[in-house]
This record gives C-alpha cells, sequence and structure tokens, in this order.
C-alpha cells in the first residue's frame, strides 16, 4: 500500500549524515510548474497535491493568526522507501513577533500516485482544492457557487474582488477560476530559488593550502567564495524587506 505521511518532523543524526549549504537567488518565472522546487516564499507546491494540512494546523498556536509559507526543500532519503520522495514545509507567524515556526514533512515511496518512476507529475491526478490567497488547502468552499475553496473566511473576503465577477450559482462546472492552481496574491513572501551545494569538508587552512593544486579541477564545479557573499547579501535583502513592523 502507498504511505504519505505530512506531518510534524523530527531531525536525527546518523553517521552518513551530510550538510548541504543553500542560498537564494532571484528568479524569472515562477516555479510553481517545477516538480520537486527548493524555494523561499511564494505558494507551496505541495509534494502530495491530495491529502493537504488542515486549515486548523496552521494557526499559530500564540496569537491564533493564521501563520504563513516561508519556505519548503525536497530532501529525499532514496535508501529509504517510504521516503523516496521527501519534501519539508516551513510556515511562520508574521504577527505580533510570536517568533513561531511550524514545520510539515510530507514523504511518499518511488512507486505512487502521482509521479511516474522517472519522477514526472503524472497528468491525470486530481488535486484538493487550493485557496487561491495562499495556496493551502481550500476546504472551506464559497457558499454562493461552492465550486471555489478557501483556507478561512479571511482569505475568502480578500479573494471577493477577483471572485466576484465570476461567481454565480448558475455557472457551469469548471467555467470559473481553477481551484488546483493557486491565482496571483496572498503571498507573504517574495519567491525565490534555492540552490545548494555540499558543506566543503574540514576547516582547516593550511590543509586547504595544501590541497590546492589537486583541487583545482573541482573547484570548476563549486561556487566561489565572491558568489556565495553575493548571494548571502542577496538573502539579507530580502530577510530586510520582509521583516514585519511593530
Amino acid at each position: 500500500d502507498e504511505t504519505t505521511k505530512q506531518d510534524e518532523t523530527h531531525s536525527h543524526k546518523g553517521e552518513d549524515d551530510y550538510v548541504k549549504l543553500g542560498f537564494v537567488e532571484d528568479i524569472d518565472e515562477g516555479l510553481e510548474f517545477e516538480t520537486f522546487p527548493n524555494k523561499v516564499g511564494g505558494h507551496p507546491k505541495w509534494l502530495d497535491p491530495q491529502h493537504l494540512p488542515s486549515s486548523s494546523s496552521l494557526v499559530c498556536p500564540s496569537c491564533q493568526a493564521r501563520m504563513s509559507f516561508l519556505m519548503q526543500i525536497y530532501a529525499p532519503i532514496n535508501e529509504i522507501d517510504d521516503a523516496y520522495h521527501r519534501t519539508l514545509f516551513l510556515f511562520c507567524c508574521k504577527k505580533n513577533k510570536c517568533g513561531c515556526f511550524h514545520v510539515l514533512r510530507c514523504q511518499i515511496p518511488r512507486d505512487n500516485a502521482f509521479y511516474t518512476l522517472d519522477g514526472k507529475e503524472k497528468t491525470e491526478v486530481t488535486s484538493a482544492p487550493l485557496c487561491p490567497r495562499c495556496g493551502c488547502f481550500g476546504d472551506k468552499k464559497c457558499a454562493r457557487c461552492h465550486r471555489v475553496g478557501y483556507c478561512s473566511k479571511e482569505h475568502q473576503a480578500e479573494d471577493w474582488p477577483a471572485h466576484k465577477p465570476t461567481c454565480s450559482p448558475e455557472a457551469p462546472a469548471g467555467s470559473i477560476e481553477s481551484t488546483h492552481r493557486p491565482a496571483a496574491g496572498g503571498i507573504a513572501f517574495k519567491e525565490m530559488e534555492i540552490v545548494t551545494e555540499d558543506e566543503p569538508e574540514g576547516n582547516d587552512s593550511d590543509d586547504d593550502d595544501d590541497d590546492d593544486d589537486d583541487d583545482d579541477d573541482d573547484d570548476d564545479d563549486k561556487i566561489s567564495n565572491e558568489e556565495r557573499d553575493a548571494m548571502l547579501g542577496k538573502y539579507k535583502e530580502y530577510l530586510d524587506r520582509e521583516k514585519v513592523e511593530g
């Protein structure tokens, strides 16, 4: 049987663990059509499009405000069958400086209902309804047309100006905006791509100097210090722009 897990994640370390460094980069186009994206901001791209977290699970336990999608990381464990595809989702509270974060993990085996064995999305999959404001589970349908789902009354009210022209109880099914691909709006953080590289082994500068000649060929495939500094600078600018006032 196919197993799908989408819950709070707990970290642990093993002998073979290694660290990947992640850096954010601006993008020219959205990543919503990437199969397994690593990204900050925008709308979440759910690994399992049918079994989504409930609206109540994404409420801040401190102030009861809706938590905002911050980032997601594709972190498969190929050696474990039911974690062959695995994504971590991070949500945060932007209000009242609560400092609350919520991490969700979704994992599915290689042989599953959503992706082919070579990792391509199956076109015949029916997705759960998504809130057009935030891209989370839209389990609260519009009371008038019953064809668009929202995660909360707050997001339904915010989306009403865009939804009103097409909201009609007489409209045939499928004639209004899709509930499976969230529309623009309601984005808490600007969408940016996360690029990764393996953490360099060891911190001994003398050893690094001795190995410079041997590692020249390998350096061509690594991000330079200047590129890394530029990425870190962009990320700091991004955090400054998104900082909540108050």
